[in-house]
């Protein structure tokens, strides 16, 4: 098997845990009954709903098929575990993976071809967003269904920014001038930040740099596409003399959201998959916006799909599910609505129940047009896992050590195009 991104390694370290019981049992049938294994990548409130909806699904299909969620960590986790236990015949049947690994995984042949079912079920493919399934059609096929999908989009604080006669930013010189006019201090500390954007997260650096009018990679898939043009220079500086100014709180997703939702921070751009925890958390009025335009407007896509594995032994029934789940009212959509992920059909997205689910929450429907400008075509590439560490030590340099932009640029570009060319 061809190297694998990153995961190489961590294959060998998490054979040991499947194989010594770490991981779910095989599929199994048992009286004409079908055992599917379903594992996930997340827990909490999106977890629940998950199992929600299977256990769902297990009651209508009662004497059939039994689908079993077994949490198996995140994204990366998760990816490591199947290959390892495809490896080994241990595999699961249905995989909640990274939007990310979609297109690496079906390039190894780990993930079975969706297409034939979907025209046996009367799903046309040309139904689902294009923005997210455009790189899982390999091979004239489609090896996954966009499950939890997001955007990064701006929360707004529309009580505090009215309180100082502001309004939400539309531009990038928009988005400097109302984040400082909203700064507060006491002394030399600051008791309210502009706003929040979560560090060690690589999404809103690919979307910084296509904002500034570049291509993260470069077409060639060489290299950085974003050196010669200035858009990196022009992504991280913008960034960096925020966080200076003191406009601009740079920690964990945890530590923004608090912020955000405890008022000390007017702003806070992160997924759209958060909108209903802020929704329960804020005690004001907030509003959600697309985010601030640069040279261009374009927001990266992330969050989950889910696949059936080639070597699973009950394609039929794994099919069935994931069938369920997009058709059913107590499938996917319920999920999505419960969540705040996105729509990933045309379909879903005109349907009454999210309809009305926009009419409650007219920010869901914001961030569902937001789509009009999602673009990963500059940074989604199979090394995506390699190229995370130099990133996010070049973002760490500048903002926390306030680096020199310029230098750290050169260091990132000469590692992006080792990575590329070795990989």
């Amino acid at each position: 098997m061809k190297k694998f991104l990153v995961l190489g390694l961590l294959f060998t370290i998490m054979a040991a845990f499947v194989f010594a019981g770490g991981g779910s049992q095989s599929s199994s049938q048992q009286g004409g009954k079908v055992t599917l294994q379903f594992w996930v990548s997340q827990a909490g409130a999106a977890g629940e709903l998950i199992d929600t909806m299977t256990k769902k699904f297990n009651d209508v299909h009662a004497d059939k098929i039994e689908v079993v969620t077994t949490f198996q960590g995140g994204y990366w986790e998760a990816a490591s575990k199947a290959m390892s236990a495809a490896s080994a015949g241990l595999n699961p049947d249905l995989l909640q993976m990274g939007a990310d690994h979609v297109p690496t995984f079906g390039r190894e042949g780990v993930l079975m071809d969706l297409l034939p079912y979907m025209r046996r079920s009367g799903i046309d493919s040309n139904d689902f967003i294009d923005g997210f399934v455009w790189d899982y059609r390999i091979n004239n096929g489609m090896v996954a269904i966009p499950f939890g999908r997001s955007t990064p989009i701006l929360y707004v604080n529309t009580d505090m920014l009215a309180s100082e006669g502001l309004r939400p930013p539309t531009t990038w010189d928009e988005w400097s001038r109302v984040a400082n006019a909203l700064v507060r201090r006491q002394g030399t500390e600051i008791t309210r930040f502009g706003f929040a954007m979560p560090a060690n997260d690589t999404w809103y650096w690919f979307m910084a740099v296509a904002q500034a009018g570049g291509q993260y990679i470069n077409s060639q898939r060489t290299g950085l596409g974003c050196v010669e043009d200035g858009s990196a220079y022009e992504a991280f500086k913008f960034f960096q003399d925020l966080h200076n100014s003191g406009a601009m709180f740079y920690g964990t997703g945890g530590e923004c959201t608090q912020m955000f939702t405890e008022g000390r921070a007017a702003m806070y751009i992160t997924s759209v998959g958060s909108m209903n925890g802020i929704a329960n958390a804020a005690k004001f009025k907030w509003d959600a916006v697309f985010v601030p335009k640069g040279k261009a407007q374009v927001v990266p896509s992330g969050g989950n799909a889910v696949s059936i594995l080639e070597a699973s032994k009950n394609k039929d029934a794994a099919w069935t599910y994931l069938d369920w789940l997009l058709k059913d009212p107590d499938g996917l959509v319920t999920y999505i609505i419960g969540t705040g992920y996105l729509p990933v059909t045309q379909t879903m997205a005109n349907s009454s129940v999210m309809r009305n689910e926009w009419q409650r929450m007219p920010q869901k429907q914001t961030a569902f047009n937001q789509l009009q400008f999602a673009n990963d075509r500059g940074h989604r590439v199979p090394q995506a896992g390699e190229l995370m560490n130099p990133l996010l030590d070049l973002a760490q340099a500048v903002m926390f050590d306030n680096a020199d932009v310029r230098a750290q640029i050169e260091v990132l570009a000469r590692e992006t195009a080792d990575i590329m060319r070795n990989n």
